[in-house]
């Protein structure tokens, strides 16, 4: 039985930083990789309309704990929506999308970083969020 329980145990935190930096590496070729002890570190620019900044964008892969994303650069204004205390980015609410380390980053969260990004520099001009949302409050993210 002890060793049923660390099989899932394990499992339960599985990672495959290998094929998110690779899968990142093919659709993201301008971010870079960072291995850590607890995944992978992506750093790079994007630029969502050829009228609006470039972002300088982190993204922490943790296997299944929620990737962390933040904007290194410009600064985000502190009134913001849809950002977590430490100024973490609200991509997803977590009852609706269940992360898992399986999926992948390059598919799923920088698809959703750039929709954020897009959505911002709208909020910027008209003080309105155009994004999906649900009421929620904030919280901070386990880092």
């Amino acid at each position: 039985m002890a060793k049923m329980r660390n099989y899932f145990k394990a499992a339960s935190h599985h990672r495959d930083d290998d094929l998110q930096t690779k899968t990142m590496k093919k659709y993201f070729p301008a971010f870079h990789a960072q291995k850590v002890d607890s995944g992978v570190i992506f750093t790079g620019w994007l630029q969502v309309r050829p009228e609006f900044p470039k972002y300088h964008v982190k993204v922490e892969y943790r296997g299944n704990l929620e990737p962390l994303i933040s904007v290194l650069e410009p600064n985000i204004s502190p009134k913001a929506p849809h950002r977590y205390k430490g100024g973490y980015l609200c991509l997803y609410h977590p009852k609706v999308f269940k992360w898992n380390g399986q999926k992948l980053i390059a598919k799923e969260i920088m698809i959703w970083t750039a929709a954020w990004i897009y959505f911002y520099e709208c909020w910027k001009k008209t003080g309105e969020w155009y994004g999906p949302e649900i009421p929620h409050k904030v919280k901070s993210m386990k880092s």
